[in-house]
C-alpha cells in the first residue's frame, strides 16, 4: 500500500471520491500527461500530517505487488536535474514578482 497526498484537496472531497472509488472497486490509473505510471486500487482515505505544515488528505492505494508501488514511489520522489532547476530560474526572471 502507499499514500497518495493532494496538494489542495478538502477531507470533504477526498472522503466523498474515496467512498464512491471503494465501492465501485475500479481499477485506478495514476498519469503523467498522456502517460500511464502505474495501476492501483483505492483502499481508503489517506492523512499526511506534519507538525509544522496542515494536514493532507488523499489516497491509500493498493498495489498487485511491490514493483508497481515501488517503481510509482521512485517517480513521484524524482528530483529535477540540475538544467530543469536553472530554466526554471530563468523563466522566472521575467516576472518582476520573484525579484527580491
Amino acid at each position: 500500500m502507499l499514500g497518495l497526498p493532494f496538494e489542495n484537496v478538502k477531507q470533504a472531497e477526498v472522503e466523498v471520491l474515496v467512498r464512491e472509488g471503494v465501492f465501485q472497486h475500479r481499477p485506478i490509473w495514476i498519469m503523467d500527461g498522456q502517460k500511464v505510471i502505474a495501476e492501483c486500487y483505492l483502499v481508503g482515505e489517506f492523512r499526511s500530517t506534519n507538525l509544522k505544515a496542515e494536514t493532507k488528505y488523499g489516497f491509500l492505494l493498493s498495489f498487485a505487488s511491490v514493483e508497481p508501488a515501488e517503481k510509482l514511489y521512485a517517480e513521484l520522489r524524482q528530483e529535477r536535474n540540475v538544467n530543469e532547476l536553472i530554466s526554471i530560474d530563468k523563466s522566472r526572471l521575467d516576472d518582476i514578482r520573484t525579484w527580491r
